[in-house]
């Protein structure tokens, strides 16, 4: 046996069949309990394929064993079936492939660890014993000291390994490969930190026919980067802002094969907990899906729920339908929904108008010569009703719409109106070194203490006049920086980048509100772009992805990022002495100032950037 090889996932191996899916082979274990060939995952979406992986071979190697267990887990089917092949039953009867799916990138190397030897089957096979007992030695009655085995086995030099010895009856692999990141059991892919490792150990022993099978695994499953882009899409799962205004995303990893079916159990399970107090749902509780599944025909879903849902009312019924609406057009070849319930019709009598990803802002605001004015190209309109900036020293603005209404850090001690044609402002809030302001559609501005210790430890304040003001509990900030912050345009999210005087991190929280819509809370956060190792400006790009000026560990300067909230993180571009950062909505509406007064925006081939103006600097839209 070789001491170490190295799993090279292929599409072309012979090992396992893609083919282009054409009907349903089965339907695996949906991984929600109740509930990059230059792209990052989250926006490749290549269609609906299939694998259909093969079992062992006669006379495998327990190298070959681990090899073609890892690649079978591809195959979702018949719940991990042919997966299951290369395992002892008893480890199979214990495993739970729906823990979740760990996704590495490269090859995995693996390596023979540990074996044993049956040295009474030497003997008997001619072989002669080791022992340095004497035959007429009576046994202890003691169990065997650490490091030592029981009965006739004796551990071998995996270095001496002969694949063809009967006498060997363990081994165990070790497996190590770059970890890309992982998804839980609900569907929610965290990006593996710049660096990490991922490490696996397999136990395998003979099954009565003499074959090595595995007997003892992880929860959940493993998975290649370009195997589980093949297997899984991301699908956005519609919740409901507490005022029923917005639809708010919350995006889950499901299987490609029956993902409508996926999606809408998620829809039905609810939002995550960090998610949970700052959305809403309409579907009633305890409903569920009939038949378990979503059928399909020439671009209609078909939605049959159970009869909890027949009590709704008509707005509620339009909430109801909205969200599935919303959840399942964003999959691929599905224009229209049709939802029942015991095969009755849920009709949409009312339009509930929800907001979904608005675009609030065509172009950005900008600070020229002390004054706000409208970018529309490469010129900068005057802005009529907006006074003079020239008293204060203005380092970052945000605004309640494209106007000119909104506020202003003055310096870092002061946050001000911007004040209007008589020049009249109020100041809204006073610190030591406050955290450039978000406003969210509610009109309520948020900052606070950067350096979060003593009593501003854990804390941010909310104001909306300089009478009004909120301070609002973050445990999960306590000691540390605070870098930059933005609530998104549902007004449901908190995203904030921070660091520990090490390394920043990147977080996304849900905001809890009161029947007033006054923010009461911020929920524990989920943390994304794992792979940056540097973040200073952070914008919403749109309704599931952040963009953040920053660096990772591998890259020799700073850029703009695309950090999606369930996905991979990728560096959409270069770029390099940025002292501002402004999105209006999707990643061809960017712009950067930098430390000499440019505005530039992204060009059209997307890795470089536009000069606009040069006398400039705060580009800057609402939120």
């Amino acid at each position: 046996m070789r001491e170490s090889s190295k799993i090279r996932h292929t599409l072309g191996r012979a090992a396992l069949a893609v083919a282009v899916l054409v009907g349903a082979t089965g339907c695996a274990q949906i991984p929600t309990e109740s509930g990059v060939s230059g792209r990052p995952i989250g926006e490749i979406d290549s269609g609906d394929v299939f694998f259909k992986a093969t079992g062992p071979r006669a006379g495998a190697t327990p190298q070959e064993i681990v090899d073609g267990y890892i690649f079978a887990q591809a195959d979702l089917t018949d719940n991990w079936q042919v997966a299951r092949e290369f395992m002892t039953a008893e480890a199979s009867a214990k495993w739970n492939p729906n823990h979740g799916v760990s996704i590495y990138s490269g090859d995995v190397e693996l390596k023979v660890a540990e074996a044993l030897s049956d040295s009474a089957g030497e003997e008997s096979a001619g072989g002669e014993s080791e022992s340095t007992e004497s035959e007429d030695s009576e046994p202890t009655g003691e169990p065997a000291g650490e490091g030592e085995t029981s009965g006739s086995e004796r551990p071998v030099d995996p270095a001496k390994i002969d694949p063809d010895d009967s006498s060997i009856v363990s081994v165990v692999i070790s497996g190590k490969a770059k970890s890309s990141g992982s998804v839980d059991s609900v569907g929610h892919f965290t990006e593996a930190l710049s660096g990490a490792n991922f490490d696996q150990t397999y136990e395998l022993v003979r099954d009565a026919q003499g074959e090595w099978r595995v007997d003892s695994v992880s929860e959940g499953i493993i998975m290649s980067v370009s195997n589980f882009q093949s297997v899984y899409r991301a699908a956005s799962v519609y919740f409901l802002t507490a005022d029923q205004k917005f639809l708010v995303p919350e995006v889950r990893w499901v299987p490609r094969v029956k993902s409508e079916t996926y999606a809408v159990t998620a829809l039905l399970a609810g939002p995550s907990p960090w998610l949970r107090d700052a959305v809403h749902t309409a579907i009633p509780e305890s409903t569920r899906l009939m038949y378990d599944s979503v059928s399909t025909e020439a671009g209609q879903a078909v939605v049959n729920l159970s009869s909890e849902v027949l009590s709704a009312q008509a707005t509620q019924r339009a909430l109801i339908v909205s969200q599935l609406e919303a959840t399942l057009t964003k999959l691929p070849g599905i224009r229209s929904v049709l939802v029942e319930s015991n095969s009755i019709v849920m009709e949409k009598d009312v339009d509930p108008n929800l907001i979904k990803d608005p675009i609030l802002a065509t172009s950005p605001l900008v600070l020229v010569d002390d004054t706000l004015k409208q970018l529309n190209g490469r010129v900068a309109d005057e802005l009529p009703g907006v006074g003079s900036l020239s008293k204060y020293h203005p380092t970052a603005l945000a605004l309640m719409n494209d106007v000119g209404q909104g506020v202003f850090l003055d310096g870092e001690q002061l946050i001000r109106e911007i004040p209007n044609a008589k020049d009249e402002t109020d100041v809204l809030l006073q610190g030591a070194s406050l955290v450039t302001p978000s406003i969210d559609r509610f009109g309520w501005v948020w900052s606070g203490e950067s350096r979060q210790v003593g009593k501003s430890n854990g804390v941010l304040s909310v104001v909306t006049s300089p009478d009004e003001k909120i301070e609002v509990s973050v445990p999960w900030l306590s000691g540390r920086r605070v870098n930059a912050l933005r609530v998104s345009h549902d007004g449901a999210r908190l995203a904030v980048i921070s660091t520990d005087g090490s390394s920043p991190q990147i977080d996304v929280a849900g905001i809890s509100r009161d029947d007033k819509n006054r923010p009461v809370g911020v929920s524990d956060p989920i943390a994304v772009g794992g792979q940056l190792a540097g973040a200073s400006f952070l914008q919403w790009v749109d309704e599931s992805t952040l963009g953040v000026i920053g660096h990772s560990a591998t890259s020799d300067g700073s850029g703009f990022y695309s950090v999606p909230l369930s996905g991979k993180s990728e560096l959409i571009a270069p770029v390099e002495q940025v002292t501002s950062l402004g999105i209006g909505r999707g990643l061809r509406s960017v712009f950067v100032s930098t430390e000499d007064g440019r505005i530039l925006t992204r060009s059209s081939s997307g890795s470089t950037w536009t000069e606009l103006v040069n006398n400039a600097t705060l580009p800057t839209f609402p939120g």
